[in-house]
């Protein structure tokens, strides 16, 4: 699935979503095209970030879990620093709530927004 749809309202207060729901929708995409999900994937993390300097703090933090962290300055279609973290994982019900949680903590301690995560249809 390519193109997530992104809000880009960050920092602001917004309705909870229901990522458990929207983690086990992509999932259940994957398995109705017929992915093999026992074999690695890439998946794409993104987390948005006002300073560049947290922005480049948490890429150093998530590159060291051997994933590959691009910064990219704010631009008019994205207004925040962005981190997108890219590796090759076995995606399945059993490992989404891991990354969802490891990204989401990472956010956290450097003052970002973890905004999702899309995973390539085939190895």
């Amino acid at each position: 699935m390519t193109g997530l749809i992104r809000r880009f309202l960050l920092f602001r207060k917004k309705p909870p979503r229901d990522t458990a729901g929207l983690d086990q929708h992509v999932v259940k995409q994957l398995r109705s095209i017929g992915a093999d999900l026992s074999r690695p994937r890439n998946v794409r993390h993104f987390v948005y970030f006002q300073e560049e300097a947290r922005a480049r703090e948490a890429a150093k933090q998530i590159e060291k879990t051997d994933y590959t962290a691009t910064v990219t300055a704010p631009s008019d279609q994205v207004p925040y620093w962005t981190v997108r973290a890219e590796g090759n994982r076995v995606i399945s019900e059993a490992t989404v709530p891991g990354f969802r949680a490891w990204f989401e903590q990472v956010a956290a301690e450097y003052g970002g927004e973890y905004d999702g995560w899309e995973p390539a249809t085939k190895p």
